[in-house]
Formats: structure tokens, sequence, C-alpha cells
């Protein structure tokens, strides 16, 4: 018999402290998104004596999966701890590459051949009209722009400033780190902001951080850390970054945007069923022994999502920001449901009434 309490002391708590710590320590957006996905795993659990020990210990194992998705390169883990801890190690307006941005090959060039800037035009230009040269210089001749998993092949990855440069690739989050690290080379006081599906720069033009300026922020959503290599705050506190995550409509525009793909309309129905059977599996009820029992649970699960997701869509129309929170109950009831055996109840009280 296996002894699910040993294995979630041996190896359940280390991968649940390690995931934690990565809460801790990631930007808001993804920090906020692995906790969403660890709170629903808690809402998932049978809290009974007989089952707590097991749930917990598959509740690790499942968010150390949820981790290798979206950072399915293990070799990457330490760099991005580390950049995440150290700010500096992702902003960084000292290095050669950085610094290389300002001369006559590169820049220059690229102002001058695309607005007739040359250098002392660009000196006798007020910083507004400066920074927003060098934020389309950048944009347009230094990051070209690549989704993520494209570049590094993981669903996120914060790279460095050199290795942007380097790659001449990247999203918005490296398009702004090698903006924020050029900027503060040219003597500017500047910063990443990241928001919900977007980094965007602010420079504050008064003392200490005020009379903001924004570049290349174009979803105007409020940011939820704000950093630059030598230091780090927070705009928001915890409960409202994730109510801007949970109930913010950058995230139902991202939802409806990826289920407004004809593919993906045909082939949620299935997904959810293959989710629903793999969810009874993973939970593996033992008050039914039977296949046939598994079977009417993973069935029953699986109408569960249909329906819930169904209902998620429908009220969307009304209310959008509850289309994720709608989502994420769906699955916490279909999982509740397994726990319980309903689909197996439910088809035996009907055989009953026969």
């Amino acid at each position: 018999m296996v002894n699910w309490k040993k294995i979630f002391i041996f190896v359940g708590i280390p991968l649940l402290s390690f995931y934690i710590f990565l809460i801790v320590i990631f930007y808001a957006f993804i920090a906020g998104l692995f906790l969403i996905v660890l709170l629903l795993g808690f809402s998932c659990l049978r809290f009974s004596k007989k089952k707590i020990w097991a749930g917990l210990s598959k509740l690790s194992i499942a968010m150390i999966l949820f981790l290798l998705l979206m950072i399915s390169n293990p070799v990457y883990w330490p760099r991005q701890i580390v950049r995440h801890i150290d700010t500096s190690r992702v902003v960084q307006p000292n290095d050669p590459l950085v610094q290389g941005l300002n001369n006559t090959l590169a820049m220059w060039d690229y102002l001058n051949s695309t607005y007739g800037v040359n250098e002392s035009v660009f000196y006798s230009l007020d910083n507004d009209s400066r920074l927003q040269l060098m934020t389309d210089y950048i944009i347009e001749d230094v990051i070209e722009y690549y989704y993520i998993p494209e570049v590094y092949g993981v669903i996120d990855y914060v790279s460095s400033a050199h290795e942007a440069i380097e790659k001449g690739r990247g999203d918005c989050h490296s398009r702004t780190i090698v903006m924020v690290s050029f900027f503060i080379y040219m003597g500017y006081n500047a910063y990443c902001c990241e928001a919900p599906f977007h980094w965007y720069t602010v420079v504050y033009f008064g003392p200490g951080r005020t009379d903001p300026h924004y570049y290349y922020r174009l979803n105007w959503t409020d940011p939820e850390i704000i950093f630059n290599h030598e230091e780090v705050f927070y705009p928001m506190n915890i409960f409202q970054r994730l109510g801007d995550i949970v109930f913010g409509l950058p995230f139902y525009d991202k939802i409806m945007e990826l289920f407004s793909s004809r593919i993906v309309q045909i082939l949620l129905a299935p997904i959810l069923v293959g989710v629903g059977f793999l969810m009874t599996l993973g939970i593996k009820s033992t008050a039914w022994k039977s296949k046939k029992h598994y079977l009417k649970n993973a069935i029953f699960c699986s109408l569960i999502l249909i329906l819930g997701f169904l209902v998620a869509f429908g009220l969307s129309v009304f209310v959008p920001q509850i289309t994720l929170l709608t989502m994420l109950i769906t699955v916490a009831v279909a999982a509740q449901a397994v726990h319980s055996n309903l689909g197996a109840r439910l088809s035996l009280s009907h055989e009953g009434t026969k």
C-alpha cells in the first residue's frame, strides 16, 4: 500500500516549497498566475483523513508539471530564478551591447535615414521627443517582434538586455528591457512596467519618481510592478494584482481571442473531455473499483467542464470580468464531483428508479 504521507513529507513538501518560492520571486503577473493555479489545486482537494495526503502529494506534482508547461526547459530555471531575484541581471545599462546602440553605425544611421535627424538635431530636441525617437529605433531596428516560444522554446522567459540585443528578437519583455537599459545609459531615470499581457517603459522627468512619461504603452493598463537595475516596487498589493488578473479585461480579451479561433472552437469539446478523463484518473476515487464506474465519473466530469465553459462564454457577453473566474470554479466543481463519485452515484440512483 502506498504511504502517501511519507511521499508528501519527502517529495511533496520540497516541491510545493519550491513552487511557492517561485511565486514570491517571480514578476507580478506570472506570480499571480502561479498563485491562482495553486489555489485552484487546493480547491480541487478532498479534505478527508484518508485522501488528504494523496491529494497534497498529487497537487505538488501537478504544480511542477504546470511549471514545466510554462518553462519547459529546466536548464533555464536557475537563470530565470537569478534574474527574478537580481534585476541587475536583466536591466543592464553598462553592458557593451547596450552602450553600442549609441554609435554612428546604429541609432544615428537609423534616425537620419528614417526621420532626417542627425546627432546635433537629436540633442536640440526636448527629452520627450528624444525618448520617443529612441523607442522607435529599438522597436523598429534593434528588437524584431517575435513571441517568446519562437525565440526560446518556452511560454515564459525573461531575457537580459545583452541576450535580447544579441538575438535581435523578442516580445514586449525584451524590447522594454533593452529600452530601459539604453535610456538609463543615456542618462534618464527609466523603469520597466509590467502590466497584464504587456511590458512598457516609464521615465520620470521630475525628482524621485514624479512626472512620469510612458513609452511603448500599448494597452494602457496600470503597472503591477515597476523595476530597474537598482530597485523594485509594487504599485498594487497582492489582492489588487490577483483581482487585476482574474477580473481584468485584458485577461478576458486574451481568452476570447484564443477561443474565437475556429480550430479551438472545434477542438474545445474533445479537449475538455480529455481533461475530464485525466482529472478522474489523477484523482482516482477509491469508492468504486470497476472501469464502468470510472467511465461514468469521467463522463460526468467532462460534462461539467463543457457546460461550465459554455456558461462562462454566455456570461461573458454581459459581465466579461467573470469569464476566468467562472472557468476556475467549473474546474473546482468538476474535481469535487469526481471526489464524490457523483457520476457513478447518479447513475446508480437512476438505475434504482427503474
